[in-house]
């Protein structure tokens, strides 16, 4: 169920479907990389709580996901991708649930996450871009509800 949508002003809402935990969206643009969607949560008192949904952040170093060995996530250069169309977003985020041991560095201690798909009334925004060079920059926001 959409409950709103709004993209460039002027234009028409893109097409969107949403399945499978996973809103698809067709926009024509690019994206940075090591970039991602911010996803917030209606909470029962009307604010928006934001979600933690992006690991590839700058020096996020070794971790486990989902039970599997990370050696190294980093995001040191940025460039400018044209979007998929339709463009994925994942309806999820990651929970630190506690540290475990690398396995390449028995003695240090790791971070341990996990997906965890996000339901009820979703705000979703992802900054894009018009160019080719990610200098003109666009706010598609929409506001979903996520059985």
């Amino acid at each position: 169920m959409l409950l709103g949508c709004t993209s460039v002003p002027g234009e028409n809402s893109p097409p969107y479907t949403l399945e499978n935990n996973v809103l698809k969206v067709n926009l024509t643009g690019y994206k940075e990389s090591c970039t991602e969607p911010v996803i917030s949560v209606r909470q029962d008192d009307g604010s928006w709580q934001t979600t933690d949904n992006a690991l590839l952040l700058p020096d996020m170093g070794m971790l486990y996901l989902n039970g599997e060995y990370n050696g190294y996530i980093a995001c040191d250069h940025v460039v400018c991708n044209p979007l998929d169309e339709p463009y994925r977003i994942p309806l999820e985020e990651y929970r630190l649930v506690g540290e475990r041991a690398a396995l390449d560095e028995a003695d240090r201690l790791v971070p341990v996450y996990e997906t965890a798909v996000l339901t009820g009334t979703l705000k979703v925004e992802l900054e894009f871009f018009t160019d080719e060079t990610c200098q003109e920059p666009q706010l598609y926001t929409t506001i979903i509800d996520n059985p």
